[in-house]
């Protein structure tokens, strides 16, 4: 009997699980040289194994997609084929995959072997390429490739061939999919090889634009003919074109293959990768290398498309890729979804991480997922994944639940019988879960345990506590710490799958408990007890469970009296941030205090003298500087290295402590283009014991450009402390700029609009705090004159109830209520964040259409403090939120303002203003972000410039000059020769090049930065100063 711990699994299943359904197929791409690096001891190959796995569960994936058979060699045992160079092609002393399929089944995930079809180029002597080279494809001439090797699809004898090597693979091994890449003729020329790695094969669906224009303009030496049919011979017989033949010779392998597998084992599903454009762009399956993938999956010819869409990085553009026009999967693939196949998106890692993007993985994620066919997701790869240690943050982020696969009704629809299971209480903390496998079950297979509070089981929607496989009763062990939540009984079920995921019906449910849920403790706080502080310092009180936060804040206090402006939740409400209205006094030593008035979610009152006993007080005290001797430092900036400014947004500083507004003049800060001073309006505005500095151009900026902005050390704080160091902030702009502007409100009044009391949907607010007006103190640095002001949303919520919504109504009869524009905008409005956490968003009425309530936008956080600007393209489908009965669209004709609506959160703050100013919709033009300069305005030559700023701390910027596109490499080292950062590697289009660099984990000093290209390297020195 296998025995399983599940101790810590609680935290996952109460405060992670976050999407309602359960079902998604995750993977990654593991490719050989993850997995091996020569020949190893067994022990150690074994681990790397394991632990690969093992980083897919951290993810809560449930496949991978494991290389077995690459360049016409194997990473298993193989009849037909020799073992692959990534084990110096040797038997490595085990079988490698069988260790990998008993280890990734033993997870319940499943292993589909990544097999490349046709690519044969490995130089190992007994591969397939030496054997048979007359089946090595040829161009118009009769030339037979040299390097890069492929066999051709249109022989039978390879076709055949290719077949028995999958089959053997098929069936002495249970993988769960046979997963096929390269299954699509060459990409190469007579006239030039478009690609050569020596150390490493090339990976299907990587091309850079120069090599599709080098393809497309040698179509006629390509090598796409064999020995059997040469082109002199013409258009084979039974076909009107060559591009005819080329397309049937590939879908008549797969076709074959698919066959062979549902004779042999049906539950093994096969998937093809397709290249990411199907029948559209300059580098496509359907056209550039005659690969019909929507064919197959129509047809039934594969179980599972997994295309590599490899050319998107953005949610927005997954989602235009998958639905809507004629350059979208959607429109080709309606008849294989409708069959009920398998599709899933292949977003590619790699150059999210090269793009330094990695955090766009949450956003494709989601806009895939309204996409009702979309099935799940393949990432390539998992090196990328690792390198980045990714698994952990997307198993906290958008994987935070495990997940089962939808099953392949369309093979079998037959519901397995269901498990039994038994509870059994080892003590008042711990369970033993037996589950034992249906009755005449014969061989291993996968079974789910799902843990719910109360209510009937949901299998479809329950959180899954673990899957497992196995053929014996298997026994869990669940843990509780008694911090938990949830006080009472637990109840488990279970269910049990067949090879084609169909799912049992559950098991009787069975109870655990009740378990304790214990009295909450105060754990840590900030100050420490007896700490002296500076005035300024951050105040947080960290509690060992959930909170009920009313209790508390009525619980707290401080002696001498502390005005608290927000008490900020976070951490699922066990982190209290207190923010003080004002800094605290000079040397003073303050008592802090929470009552027993204080409880948990359950009311259960705190131990505040932590003797395991509800009630007791908790007491510490903790003093403060006797004066200001610290210097103000900046706490945070935006746009960060990773953000692009709009042309007309706002430069924000957030310093830990109160400016002095004296210290600030025209003349403190420096905006500059290429040395060029920019001109720019300055805003300065207190944030409790903190200061915002705004920064604006007076005019917009240039589009896709780079500017420094430098802040002097004359700033000082209210004691007069200056700086210790000027500032230094490289910016980027966006690539858009506006071409129309439609005012909506410029918020010269607020009249217009309702305090959020007049409106019925206003839930949870106090009202006499909760209100709409304007404010002379904060507004946009470019304002002039009279017009300094913006309109403030005030509000104040309700702790005592559980309903939050804050609605700022548009009086329709007003005139910024008149304005009414279309989906062609992009709406936008200047907002003012307090760092509060709060959720802000628009709602839009409709004219003309199919719902006549009001459709919102998505929420946006207000996690920042300073103005930002906050858009919505109304054109994107992923903008459009949810709220009353709407269809989730915006199909009407017309739309207008509706409202401004606020929306409080578990862990944002119970009180505070949001500024807004600038209510507009636009319309944009883009340019490339990199800045690629017209033909007659080319660099004519390889260059590198001097970093600036010269001296820096902590950022600069780097730029570089390339006449042509060229594969590039940018590092940076320290004056041993050690490499510290790589700043670019990889393809690169000509143009003037421009690259932010962050040295705050650097240690003060001279460094080395070298440009190489072609073997040319260009090297410069630069000065890092803390």
């Amino acid at each position: 009997m296998k025995k399983i711990i599940l101790t810590g699994l609680l935290l996952l299943s109460f405060t992670a699980l976050l999407a309602a359904d359960n079902t998604e197929f995750r993977a990654t791409w593991v490719i050989t040289w993850n997995i091996y690096n020569g020949h190893q001891p067994v022990e150690t190959l074994k681990a790397r194994i394991r632990k690969i796995l093992d980083d897919h569960q951290k993810a809560n994936m449930n496949a991978v997609l494991w290389q077995v058979r690459q360049g016409g060699t194997a990473y298993y045992n193989s009849s037909f084929e020799p073992w692959g160079p990534y084990l110096d092609n040797q038997d490595p002393g085990f079988d490698p995959l069988a260790f990998a399929i008993e280890e990734a089944h033993s997870r319940g995930m499943e292993l589909h072997a990544w097999f490349n079809a046709f690519n044969v180029s490995s130089s190992t002597p007994d591969a397939a390429v030496y054997k048979h080279p007359e089946w090595v494809c040829r161009n118009s001439s009769g030339q037979s490739m040299s390097s890069d090797r492929c066999f051709s699809p249109g022989l039978a004898a390879v076709r055949d061939y290719t077949v028995a090597v999958a089959m053997e693979l098929v069936r002495n091994y249970d993988i769960d999919g046979l997963h096929l890449d390269y299954v699509r003729w060459n990409e190469y020329s007579g006239a030039a090889s478009l690609h050569k790695e020596s150390d490493r094969p090339r990976l299907d669906g990587m091309i850079s634009q120069e090599e599709i224009e080098l393809l497309n303009a040698n179509m006629a030496s390509r090598f796409l003919y064999d020995v059997d049919h040469p082109y002199n011979a013409g258009v084979p017989a039974g076909f009107s074109a060559w591009e005819e033949w080329w397309r049937w010779s590939v879908t008549e392998f797969v076709r074959t293959l698919h066959d062979s597998v549902q004779a042999a084992r049906p539950w093994v599903r096969l998937s093809a990768a397709a290249l990411g454009n199907y029948n559209w762009g300059g580098w496509q399956g359907y056209g550039s290398v005659f690969q019909d993938a929507a064919l197959w999956f129509n047809q039934g010819y594969v179980d599972q498309l997994t295309p590599m869409h490899y050319h998107w990085t953005t949610g927005a553009g997954f989602y235009g890729m998958l639905t809507g026009s004629s350059t979208s999967w959607g429109t080709y693939i309606q008849e294989g979804i409708a069959a009920g196949r398998l599709f899933s998106v292949g977003p590619g890692s790699s150059y999210l991480s090269e793009a330094k993007i990695m955090g766009n993985h949450a956003a494709i994620v989601d806009y895939c997922r309204l996409v009702p066919w979309v099935d799940g997701f393949q990432f390539f790869s998992y090196g990328t994944w690792e390198s980045n240690q990714f698994f952990g943050e997307a198993g906290a982020t958008f994987f935070p639940n495990k997940s089962k696969i939808r099953a392949a009704k369309y093979l079998s629809d037959a519901l397995p019988s269901s498990p039994a299971l038994v509870v059994n209480r080892v003590d008042s903390l711990t369970y033993e879960i037996t589950i034992t496998p249906p009755a005449g079950q014969t061989a291993p297979g996968r079974m789910a345990l799902y843990r719910i509070e109360q209510g009937d089981p949901r299998p479809d929607l329950d959180p899954i506590l673990q899957i497992c496989w196995s053929g014996s009763p298997v026994t869990f062990i669940d843990r509780f710490d008694g911090l938990q939540n949830h006080a009472g009984s637990f109840f488990y079920y279970a269910t049990a799958f067949d090879r084609f995921w169909n799912e049992s019906l559950p098991s009787p449910l069975a109870e655990a408990g009740p378990v304790p849920s214990f009295a909450p403790q105060v754990v840590a706080t900030t100050p420490a007890p007896g700490e002296t502080v500076a005035v300024n310092h951050d105040l947080t009180v960290v509690f060992s469970k959930a909170m009920d936060s009313t209790s508390v804040a009525a619980a707290l206090a401080f002696d001498p009296a502390v005005l608290i402006n927000r008490m900020r939740w976070s951490e699922g409400y066990t982190l209290l941030s207190l923010e003080p209205a004002e800094p605290l006094r000079f040397g003073t030593t303050y008592t802090l205090t929470i009552s027993e008035a204080a409880a948990d979610v359950n009311g259960k009152a705190l131990d505040g003298d932590a003797d395991g006993i509800p009630g007791g007080i908790f007491k510490i005290q903790f003093a403060t500087d006797a004066r200001d001797i610290s210097a103000p430092e900046l706490l945070a900036f935006y746009p960060t290295v990773d953000d692009l400014l709009p042309v007309e947004g706002v430069i924000n500083l957030l310093f830990d402590e109160r400016i002095a507004p004296a210290s600030i003049t025209d003349s403190t800060f420096l905006l500059t283009r290429a040395g060029e001073p920019v001109q720019a309006m300055w805003a300065h505005v207190p944030a409790g014991s903190r200061s915002v500095l705004s920064i604006q151009p007076a005019k917009p900026l240039e589009v896709s450009t780079a500017f420094h902005l430098v802040v002097k050390p004359a700033i000082t704080d209210t004691a007069g402390n200056p700086l210790a160091a000027a500032i230094a902030i490289p910016i980027l702009t966006r690539p858009e700029r506006t071409l129309k502007e439609v005012t909506i409100d410029k918020f010269f009044g607020a009249t217009a609009w309702w305090d959020p009391s007049r409106s019925g949907s206003t839930v949870g607010t106090i009202a006499a705090k909760t209100l709409i007006e304007m404010d002379r103190t904060v507004w946009l640095p470019n304002s002039y004159g009279s017009q300094k002001y913006s309109a403030a949303l005030r509000y104040q919520w309700d702790t005592g109830v559980a309903d939050h919504l804050c609605r700022y109504v548009l009086e329709p009869a007003s005139t910024p209520g008149a304005v009414f524009f279309d989906t062609t905008y992009t709406l936008q409005i200047h907002v003012f964040g307090d760092g509060s956490g709060t959720l802000l968003r628009l709602a839009l009425d409709e004219v003309v259409a199919k719902n006549t309530l009001p459709e919102v936008t998505q929420w946006v956080k207000v996690d920042w403090y300073g103005w930002r600007l906050v858009e919505w393209k109304l054109s994107d489908p992923g903008v459009v939120g949810t709220w009353l009965a709407t269809n989730n669209q915006l199909d009407g004709s017309k739309l207008s303002i509706d409202s401004i609506q606020l929306m409080k959160t578990a862990d944002s703050a119970v009180s505070g203003a949001i500024f807004v100013d600038n209510l507009v919709v636009v319309t944009r033009t883009s340019v490339p972000t990199t800045v690629e300069m017209p033909a007659e305005t080319l660099p004519a030559r390889l260059a590198l410039e001097q970093n600036y700023p010269n001296p820096f701390n902590p950022v600069t910027t780097i730029a570089f000059d390339l006449p042509a596109a060229a594969q590039i490499r940018l590092a940076v080292y320290d004056l041993l020769g050690r490499e510290v950062a790589v700043l670019a590697d990889g393809l690169q289009p000509a143009g003037r090049h421009r690259i932010a660099v962050d040295a705050r984990s650097w240690g003060s000093g001279t460094y080395l930065y070298r440009l190489t290209r072609d073997g040319q390297a260009l090297t410069r020195k630069m000065l890092l100063i803390k």
